[in-house]
């Protein structure tokens, strides 16, 4: 492997890594997507699609924590995006 491609694949497990603290698991009553949290106020950006039709919305955060989602916040249908908030801030940390 050259210089080049050993930086880069530092590089990249660098930003899976400190993203990863981030991942949240959202279970939608029978499916799963993921979301990561944006802010400390817990607010977490995901797929619209992958929300769009779901009764309630429960996020796994890294340590397994489990806590409701208890808004959508604002939704980008042109980019499809949901901004969902968690019931408590400060859950995670935001994605750098």
């Amino acid at each position: 492997m050259s210089d080049d491609e050993q930086a880069r694949h530092a590089r990249t497990a660098e930003a899976v890594r400190r993203a990863g603290a981030s991942l949240v698991l959202l279970e939608l009553g029978g499916h799963t997507a993921t979301g990561f949290v944006l802010t400390a106020e817990g607010h977490v950006i995901t797929s619209l699609h992958a929300v769009a039709s779901a009764r309630s919305i429960t996020a796994v955060l890294p340590d397994g924590l489990r806590t409701p989602v208890v808004q959508v916040a604002a939704v980008d249908e042109r980019r499809d995006l949901a901004l969902l908030r968690l019931s408590v801030p400060n859950l995670a940390p935001a994605l750098p």
